[in-house]
């Protein structure tokens, strides 16, 4: 993900501050899942990510977290559910009043359902989906997730101390961020030092609560109702809560129900503050955020392959089409909203002038 998560927040530091932390513990090039698919439900988040895989073309296995670690469950959960979209007992069961998710667990039930409980299964669920959807030649390797669970408290797994995203979350925004440190590589902690210490991390949600709450002062009901997964009057529950809300908290605690889960909601009024309209497809292109001299033979072969134009610095864009460009602009803009909200605020065009992270490239 870029600047903005799918959890439907910021990202703690920059993507570029990101990318050379993920080389720095052993990726060997980054790629970026555009802003769209970046924040969406977990279904459009894998579908992007499993898109620019299969476009890379020269990926061969898909590794992904899982609570279970069962390939075989997961999969064959992943079936069931290809076989239930659009199924008249799943329609029956939104009808009702369920979330998507709710719906979705009671027609599977049993295991399946228990399967669908857990955030980095569903995640895993959705990749395998995406593989069959999409036809992809990659195999998939499930591994088990240890350690600190997903909103869980800090554990230790063997020796090594782990803390959730939430849990870093809370530590980088209090008075002590450096303690973080204690749960992350010591070269990803080294980044996280060094964005600090220049100010540009962590990202402030403080600051930025007053830019959300004013852009949805500013809307009205049918501007809601275009936004990506509005649908059966939410559009009015919406603006009549942003309309008396003071936090961003008060605002969601107002509009959720038990039909609209509260990463739903978030994701919805993240989608109004960034501008995003409507979904797309499939992502159009493939930026690269970073590699090493590993990556750099990827991605020569890449260059080779590649069923997607590869962006590596803002003048490639010139060159794409209609829609490449369109969803570049988006990029800038949400960057320009996301350096108001840093230690020390940075100036517009930052997303123009992103620099690809070398590392160790001689």
């Amino acid at each position: 993900s870029g600047n903005y998560t799918q959890r439907g927040e910021a990202a703690c530091m920059l993507k570029g501050a990101r990318t050379r932390a993920a080389l720095s513990c052993g990726a060997d090039l980054v790629v970026e899942l555009p802003l769209p698919w970046a924040v969406s439900s977990a279904e459009n988040f894998a579908f992007g990510a499993v898109s620019l895989l299969t476009a890379l073309n020269c990926v061969d296995t898909i590794s992904f977290g899982s609570e279970c670690g069962n390939l075989a469950k997961l999969s064959e959960c992943a079936d069931k559910l290809l076989e239930l979209d659009g199924s008249p007992e799943l329609a029956d069961m939104l009808k009702s009043g369920c979330s998507f998710p709710k719906a979705r667990s009671l027609a599977l039930g049993g295991e399946m359902a228990e399967i669908l409980q857990n955030p980095n299964d569903t995640l895993a669920v959705e990749y395998l989906k995406s593989l069959l959807k999409l036809g992809a030649p990659m195999s998939a390797l499930a591994i088990k997730r240890e350690g600190a669970a997903h909103e869980g408290e800090p554990e230790t797994f063997g020796e090594i101390k782990t803390a959730s995203a939430s849990t870093l979350r809370s530590i980088l925004n209090s008075p002590t961020p450096l303690d973080a440190a204690e749960y992350m590589p010591e070269a990803a902690a080294q980044v996280c030092a060094d964005e600090l210490d220049k100010r540009r991390a962590p990202f402030l949600p403080l600051r930025a609560e007053p830019l959300m709450l004013a852009q949805l002062r500013r809307i009205d009901a049918g501007d809601f109702k275009l936004l990506p997964d509005v649908s059966e009057g939410l559009e009015n529950r919406i603006y009549r809560a942003s309309r008396g809300a003071r936090s961003l908290d008060e605002l969601y605690g107002t509009i959720k129900s038990k039909r609209y889960t509260m990463a739903r909601i978030r994701r919805i009024i993240l989608y109004s503050y960034l501008g995003i309209n409507r979904m797309y497809s499939a992502p159009p292109y493939l930026r690269v955020l970073g590699f090493n001299a590993n990556g750099h033979e990827l991605l020569r072969s890449a260059k080779q392959r590649a069923t997607l134009p590869i962006v590596a610095r803002h003048a490639d864009i010139a060159r794409l089409d209609e829609l490449s460009r369109e969803l570049y602009s988006l990029e800038c803009r949400s960057t320009d909203l996301y350096c108001m909200c840093l230690p020390q605020i940075l100036p517009c065009g930052l997303e123009q002038k992103y620099e690809t992270v070398r590392l160790d490239l001689k």
